[in-house]
């Protein structure tokens, strides 16, 4: 399954790469990104995926904040003219209140507007509106295996593998969702890290000496993520109509409440970051990117007349 980018006279074959939807509701110009973010290398932290929130929380404490564990929000504050003023946390038995002047939701639109608000707020019209803007996506289940060999010795090479049962992807995930109980695979995701940094010598991620499964319930538990999908709102072309993308902002109809995340952007690590960077511009009304693009410059010790004459002239 294929889609085709003109651009000028040059034609590029973009291949397709689900985000749990199928390829003809899958948007050409997502893809790209995604092609264009994998052609690069993609990124993996060194140390692995837990050293982003380890100095994250660093960040944080050193400027005067806070970070809880193990404390989920039961519902978000708002004052007597129903603006948002806080969270209620549980921690044990205890329910805690936190009081903040303003309040921004990481956990998806679905989870804000549908659990975090009292009743009678949700059932006002702009946010339902706001609800029903995109649909939630589909869950998937996670299989994690260690091998007690090399990547050499399993001939694993650092790629990425799509398999499908049938040509036709489309009709293929059509039957999957139609059933009752499931009883096929519409498809498989198979990757290997085995070659990133500080990959134990002898051994490889892919006789099975480790595995651990993660169904929906587990991203549920875990993530909070609605009805378990871990790229929340769905992928399709309807997502990134121009008018619904315009009215998928960052600030919410609740005064002080604003929404980041995937549901922001575009889904994965990347679109959340992004989605991190557009409603922090959106709550400070600085355009942090531009202190991006200046950051950039300076790293790489370039001249920003320079940088800006390569990419204008």
């Amino acid at each position: 399954m294929f889609n085709y980018l003109f651009i000028g006279e040059y034609l590029q074959v973009i291949s397709y790469s689900t985000m749990v939807i199928s390829p003809r509701d899958c948007s050409l110009f997502m893809n790209a990104l995604l092609i264009h973010h994998y052609k690069r290398g993609a990124y993996y932290p060194r140390g692995g995926a837990s050293e982003i929130p380890y100095h994250i929380s660093n960040t944080i404490r050193k400027y005067g904040g806070e970070v809880l564990v193990r404390a989920p929000v039961t519902r978000i504050l708002l004052d007597k003219d129903g603006a948002a003023c806080g969270v209620a946390v549980r921690k044990g038995q205890e329910v805690v209140e936190v009081k903040a002047p303003i309040v921004i939701s990481n956990c998806g639109l679905f989870n804000t507007f549908k659990y975090l608000l009292p009743p009678q707020i949700q059932m006002k019209h702009d946010i339902q509106t706001g609800a029903q803007m995109m649909k939630p996506g589909k869950a998937c289940m996670l299989l994690y295996c260690g091998f007690d060999a090399t990547a050499e010795e399993l001939d694993i090479t650092p790629t990425t593998l799509w398999l499908f049962k049938e040509n036709d992807i489309d009709k293929s995930m059509d039957k999957f969702f139609a059933m009752s109980k499931a009883k096929m695979r519409p498809l498989t995701w198979c990757s290997s890290p085995s070659h990133l940094p500080k990959t134990p010598p002898h051994r490889s991620d892919i006789q099975v000496v480790y595995q651990e499964i993660a169904t929906p319930l587990s991203n549920e538990h875990y993530l909070r993520a609605f009805r378990g999908a871990p790229y929340s709102g769905e992928h399709t072309l309807e997502r990134f109509d121009p008018v619904l993308m315009a009215k998928n902002r960052c600030d919410t109809p609740v005064k002080n409440l604003y929404i980041t995340g995937q549901d922001v952007f575009s889904c994965g690590i990347a679109g959340a970051l992004h989605g991190g960077l557009i409603c922090a511009s959106t709550v400070l009304g600085h355009l942090l990117y531009v202190d991006l693009f200046m950051m950039k410059i300076k790293l790489k010790g370039g001249s920003i007349l320079r940088t800006l004459q390569k990419l204008f002239f």
